[in-house]
């Protein structure tokens, strides 16, 4: 939690977990793979609140300029006192960073994303950029989209694979080189290695073996694993 900021008593999770819903591609294996609980706190993200609602999820909150959010759906979730934070179209941040100030103001040691991705790829590239910024360690922030799970990490950090055998494994720098990367049972391991900024010697490693993991001194990585029955090269 950012200095001086106070935790909202609202959006603190009984699971250390908050779920932020923005209004991108949302697969129902996402939703899935995300196990949300009902005891968890949602964030919905202006047009997230729509997803909220096909996928029988309950905000806790509901932020953004509501310049994308179904009218009907806004309208229900209001009648039902759903908490709304409201911002003019004019602003400096996208909904989806609105969202993650107050997820970050709840002060867990998870958040995970839904909605991220997909449609325009400004926005995109613009969130994988705001996640990777909020990353450090002591939290994880966990990006689902597509049957995907990419983690941005900042370093030093260390992620465990083991779970994923067979799965597809990249690595990205993000911003800036990641220096002392290792990965442990993979096809192609590393030893204390630095990863450059546009290199793509990270792309496409494979979980052959356990334990398997990755860590890294200092940077920020995008991890990215892709289930083995949908990986291609």
């Amino acid at each position: 939690m950012p200095p001086g900021r106070t935790p909202d008593p609202l959006l603190r999770s009984p699971t250390v977990r908050v779920v932020v819903v923005a209004a991108g591609d949302i697969r129902a294996e996402d939703v899935t793979k995300a196990a949300i609980t009902s005891g968890e706190v949602i964030i919905a993200a202006d047009g997230g609140a729509d997803a909220c609602r096909r996928f029988g999820l309950t905000p806790s909150l509901i932020i953004g300029d509501m310049d994308s959010i179904d009218p009907h759906v806004q309208a229900s979730e209001e009648a039902r006192g759903c908490r709304m934070e409201r911002y003019p179209r004019a602003k400096d941040q996208t909904d989806l960073e609105l969202a993650m100030d107050r997820a970050e103001a709840a002060d867990s040691a998870t958040i995970v994303v839904l909605g991220a991705l997909g449609g325009r790829w400004d926005m995109s590239a613009g969130n994988i950029n705001l996640l990777a910024a909020r990353a450090r360690p002591g939290r994880r922030i966990i990006l689902i989209a597509g049957g995907q799970t990419l983690f941005p990490l900042a370093g030093p950090d260390r992620l465990g694979l083991s779970d994923h055998m067979g799965a597809t494994v990249s690595l990205i720098p993000v911003g800036q080189q990641a220096a002392g990367v290792s990965l442990s049972g993979m096809a192609f391991p590393l030893a204390n290695e630095t990863l450059s900024l546009g290199s793509t010697r990270g792309i496409s490693n494979r979980v052959i073996s356990t334990p398997a993991e990755v860590s890294f001194k200092t940077g920020r990585l995008l991890v990215v694993i892709i289930p083995p029955d949908t990986a291609t090269e």
